[in-house]
């Protein structure tokens, strides 16, 4: 198990580098230690995005997550390659489905 100890940073730093080291250590499980609501919020929520359960325990005013690999290496493989992409279910461009004239109001 990785630990990471980012509770001295503030979003989205804790994001970043903890999504680093998911596609880094795809097996691997991650501990990771973040200071604030927001970092344990938007690191579970990558979490979950990648595939990943986390749980959460606090320690006095630092949250500590563990995030371990919820599926199989083939599928968590496929979740990865679209999260790469930026864009959901891996599709290459995304198109603009309807956009509001300016001046209507409203």
């Amino acid at each position: 198990m990785l630990k990471l100890d980012y509770s001295q940073y503030k979003c989205p730093y804790p994001v970043i580098e903890t999504r680093k080291q998911m596609l880094a250590n795809p097996e691997s499980a991650l501990n990771v230690l973040v200071g604030d609501q927001a970092g344990r919020d938007n690191v579970a929520r990558l979490a979950d995005k990648m595939g990943y359960q986390s749980s959460v325990t606090t320690e006095g005013k630092l949250f500590c997550l563990t995030l371990t690999p919820a599926e199989s290496p083939r599928q968590r493989l496929k979740s990865l390659q679209n999260f790469k992409t930026g864009l959901p279910c891996g599709r290459k461009n995304n198109r603009l489905l309807w956009q509001r004239p300016y001046g209507t109001g409203g």
